[in-house]
Formats: structure tokens, sequence, C-alpha cells
């Protein structure tokens, strides 16, 4: 009840009059002091802490300069009033001035210097802590952080910006206590000699609605020789059930054309003049083709002995997925045993075409997902089951696997089990 509170000193809580707005900071010298009175509170503390953000739980939560701070009325009133307040440190691990986000209970804010992430809850003993979740990624060493967005549904993400235009996505569950990593490379190009020549992410948000949270986003590229930025959204995660293969949307920037009879020609892609583009045709890969007057062209319109009638065109990206090296023993051998070296690789997919699997030191071998049972030039459907890849390598202790997506096509991996060859010594 004790009314809104504004940031109008650098490390002061005001909050006005209840139903009122204009009247913080005014003197209540000989009036009666009541519930819904105006206040004035400075954080105590060491050092002069700038609040940078609020959040609000059972605890409004503010974040500073020098840490969390939470703010509350006290442990049997959690009511604030000009005579029932506290202040308390949570934390002594500084706060960035990037807006927070709540996932689950846990609060997860930016670090001071933001270049580390942190979530902020409750350890088994009530007490409160701000762990951090980046300490096993380097992706933040030389580059700062610039934004922090949450996307609920269908899957628990957290979206970053880093100050290079690079999109940074953070799978985190609080209850398991895993935080894990993935940088998104945006199709296309950006001319900078600064931050170098990828396409840049300048801005997020995450808008909720069904059945998937929609991310925004303003990318910055050079088109057909200029500086242009488009307002674009990711699209749903891909489920088989729900989205059919012919729809597919693994581009960047890209459109859907259907049509009742037979697509020679592919018009509105001006913002896209002269780029090279990906393109589904029926669901089934077909050849580049790159953007002239606004236009792609398709001289041979039939995929399969269908007619082309529904067809995906945007920039490509390569999405990949590299092992961590096997662990080595105590007598710096791979395993106690000996020598060893990765010789078969069991992969679980789901709803998957177009993968490429490899050796870090070898070549890339495709993985056959065509049976005997699809007809000659037909487009096979999407494959979920167990794929085992035999591989041949050298005996290197860090030596990892490759996967790599070599369509626009979905790849999920739901399981990976590798078989080693151990010379014992």
């Amino acid at each position: 009840n004790s009314g809104s509170f504004e940031n109008f000193s650098p490390d002061t809580a005001i909050g006005v009059n209840t139903g009122e707005s204009d009247s913080a900071g005014q003197s209540i010298v000989s009036e009666q002091i009541l519930d819904d009175n105006s206040l004035n509170l400075t954080i105590d503390s060491d050092t002069v802490d700038r609040i940078y953000w609020l959040a609000e739980k059972d605890r409004l939560e503010i974040g500073t300069s020098g840490g969390p701070f939470h703010l509350y009325g006290s442990e049997t009133s959690r009511t604030i009033t000009p005579t029932n307040f506290t202040i308390q440190k949570a934390s002594a691990w500084e706060c960035a001035d990037i807006p927070p986000v709540r996932v689950g209970n846990a609060l997860v804010y930016a670090q001071l210097g933001k270049r580390k992430i942190r979530a902020m809850g409750r350890d088994q003993g009530g007490t409160y802590v701000a762990a951090d979740l980046s300490s096993t990624s380097d992706y933040f060493q030389a580059n700062s952080i610039s934004t922090v967005s949450h996307q609920k549904q269908p899957h628990s993400l957290i979206w970053m910006i880093r100050d290079d235009g690079r999109l940074i996505s953070m799978s985190f569950d609080e209850r398991d206590e895993f935080a894990g990593f993935a940088i998104h490379t945006v199709g296309g190009s950006h001319t900078d000699a600064t931050y170098g020549n990828h396409a840049k992410v300048e801005s997020l948000a995450v808008i909720p609605r069904t059945p998937d949270d929609r991310v925004w986003m303003i990318v910055k590229r050079t088109v057909n020789g200029s500086t242009v930025r488009h307002v674009e959204f990711m699209q749903n995660f891909f489920v088989d059930s729900r989205d059919s293969q012919q729809k597919a949307h693994f581009v960047d920037s890209g459109i859907y054309t259907e049509s009742g009879t037979t697509i020679s020609s592919i018009t509105g892609l001006a913002h896209l003049e002269g780029e090279t583009l990906d393109v589904l045709i029926n669901g089934g890969v077909s050849s580049q083709k790159t953007v002239a007057s606004g236009t792609i062209t398709f001289p041979a319109p039939i995929i399969g002995g269908t007619a082309a009638t529904k067809i995906v065109a945007g920039l490509p990206y390569v999405s990949k997925i590299h092992t961590l090296p096997v662990r080595s023993a105590d007598d710096d051998s791979v395993f106690p045993l000996g020598r060893v070296r990765m010789v078969k690789a069991h992969l679980r997919f789901s709803e998957t075409l177009a993968v490429q699997v490899g050796l870090e030191t070898l070549n890339l071998e495709e993985v056959l997902f065509r049976t005997t049972q699809d007809l000659t030039g037909s487009v096979p459907p999407l494959f979920t089951g167990t794929k085992i890849m035999s591989l041949v390598g050298r005996t290197e202790e860090d030596e990892s696997l490759r996967i790599i997506s070599s369509g626009p096509l979905p790849l999920t991996l739901l399981n990976l089990i590798t078989e080693h060859e151990v010379n014992i010594q």
C-alpha cells in the first residue's frame, strides 16, 4: 500500500502517497504518519550504489551497481509503509544496467561489466545466492552483453545480444541447475571493420503468444551494397504433426509461397536483392538461387514428378554441433587403460533430414535417410529414429565429433552415444 516507486535519485527508492503521483518527499513533520504516506529510502551500503532496475516477487528486488537488494516490509508483514520497511542486501555480485528476467523462481541478471550471467535464488538453506551461469562459456570473454530476454514457450530459452551483434541463447533449468549456451549465426552479412562482416542483431524482444512465444528482432545487413535493417521474427519450433515438411522454414529473412498451379518464379524478394538463397520446393532441397530484380526463377519446376506448388526461400545459415573431447585420465591417457579413438556414433534423431557427420580431423559424411522404398527423384520424409555412423579417426585425446545441418531442413538430435576403441598399454 505504499504506492509506486521511481528512481529519482541514483541510490534512493522513493514512494508516493497511495493514489497520488506528485507527493514524493513531502514533509510529514507535526503530522500523523499513515501507512499510505510517501517515503524516501536511501540504500544503506558501504558503497554508493546506483539503482538500475526493479523486479517484483514476494519482495521487491532492486538491482544496483553494488549488488541486488531486497525491499519489503518485515518477515511478518511484507507490506511496505513509512513505519514498516526493510532493505537488505541479497548478494555482493553487482548488477549491470540491463533489465533482468524471471525464470521460475530464479532472477537472471547480467553482472556489472556485462560479461557474466547470474541467477539469484535461494539455496537449500534458504540463503540467497547469485550463481554464475556463464562460467563454462567463453562467449562473453571478449564481448559484452547488451540485451537479455526470456522465451517461455515451448522451451525456456534466454536470448541475449552481444555488443558485436551476435545472437546468443541459453537453455536454463533452475531445478536441474543446468545452463547451456549456443551462438546463432544469422543469415546474410554486414560489412563492418570493427566487429566483423556477419549480420548483426541490434534489438530483440519476446512477445507471448500461442503456441510459441515469438522472438522478434531487428537485423542489420549489407544488401546490394547498402546497409539495411529488417524487422524479423523466428518461426515456431518445428513439430511435424503440426507443421508440414513442405513449409519447414529453416532460412533467414525468408518467404513462403503456395499455389494451386506450378510455380515458375517468386517475386517480392527486393529486400534480398543480389543475395544467394536456399530454396525448399515441396519439402525437398533445391539448388540455390540468386535474387535478380526482386525475383528468383525455376527453369525446371518439377520436383520428384510433382509440380512445384510450395516453396520456401531465404538466406542460408549452418547449424553445427561440436562435442566436447573425451576427458583425460590422471596418467594423461584418455582412459586409464590406454589410448582411445572414436569408431562409431549412435545418433537418435527426431523429424530430421540433411545431416552430415564426421570427426574433427576427417571429412564430413552425409547421413543417408533415403531408403529403397523411396522413389528415385522423390522427396524423402523426415526421419525419426537412430542412425549408426562408422568413424575412422586418429588416436587423439582431443578428438571431437561434428554434426552439421546441410540444408534448409530441421535437425533435432535427441541422443548421442559414441563407441571407442581402446589400445591397452
